[in-house]
Order: C-alpha cells, then sequence, then structure tokens
C-alpha cells in the first residue's frame, strides 16, 4: 500500500491515544500527556523515582526524507530549565523506542513503526505543521504532482 495523496488531522486525544499504544514507557515515567500548539507538541508527565518530579518539553517537528524528526526546544523539571539533559534524554528516549537519534533530534520513521505492526504502509510523509489542538500531517507521492483543486 501506498499513500498518494493524504492531508491527516491528528487531535490531541488521537495523539494521546495513539502514544499510549505505541510506546512502551519506563514505569519511572507516568502521568503522559500531548498537547499540540501552534508552538509545538507539549509532552509533559511525571517522573518518579525517589520523589515525584513534574516535567514539560515543547518538541518542534519537522518532515526529512519522509520521516518525523522531532526536536527539544524547551525542557523543563518543575521551575528548573534542564537544556542540559537533552543529550541524555533522547538517548534514553531513543533506546526505550527504537527511535533513531541524528544530530541531536529523535527521527521517527513511521513506515516502519507500522510495518513492525503489520502494515507495510509507505506515507510519503511531505510536511508536518501544529496548530491549535491538532497536527496536520500531509503526503503526497513523489510522481504525484496534480494538485486536485488547481485541476
Amino acid at each position: 500500500m501506498e499513500i498518494q495523496r493524504l492531508e491527516l488531522s491528528v487531535s490531541d486525544a488521537d495523539l494521546n491515544q495513539l502514544a499510549s499504544r505505541i510506546f512502551g514507557w519506563p514505569d519511572a515515567i507516568r502521568d503522559i500527556g500531548f498537547a499540540v500548539t501552534p508552538e509545538g507538541v507539549r509532552f509533559t508527565g511525571i517522573y518518579q523515582q525517589f520523589i515525584r518530579i513534574p516535567f514539560q518539553m515543547l518538541w518542534q517537528l519537522a518532515i526529512s526524507e519522509g520521516k518525523v524528526i522531532g526536536r527539544i526546544e524547551r525542557m523543563r523539571a518543575g521551575f528548573i530549565s534542564l537544556g542540559f539533559f537533552k543529550v541524555y534524554l533522547l538517548k534514553h528516549i531513543a533506546a526505550a523506542t527504537n527511535i533513531a537519534i541524528r544530530n541531536g533530534m529523535l527521527v521517527f520513521d513511521v513506515d516502519a513503526l507500522l510495518a513492525d505492526k503489520g502494515w507495510p504502509v509507505r506515507l510519503n510523509l511531505t510536511s508536518i505543521r501544529c496548530t491549535m489542538g491538532s497536527l496536520i500531517i500531509e503526503s503526497r507521492a513523489p510522481d504525484c504532482v496534480r494538485d486536485p483543486e488547481n485541476q
């Protein structure tokens, strides 16, 4: 299967439901939530080892070579900015989720993830943008150059 042309809107609720099905979070990370804003995707949760530490991250998303790229724009735990902690966190996320790291960013191969789940699909992702409450994901096959609106 191959997507030829598609515009998909993914709401906050959809994103939270998909993330709970797709990712296996370490036991120390709890109460995870995603919220989409025009700035990017806000990821919040609680890190619990000895004490409960609430955290939040703002991820900026892009598409590169058909893959979703996530870059941490901001990261806080309580009132403390944790920019210095990014490299450690990226490695931890990548190890727990089988997502690759490239140039300090997470590289999420959605096609490979779907294939692992039994859906051999080529999505042909071309762009992703954040609006209040939803991600807008666009897909177009390389040879699909005609725009139906301009026919």
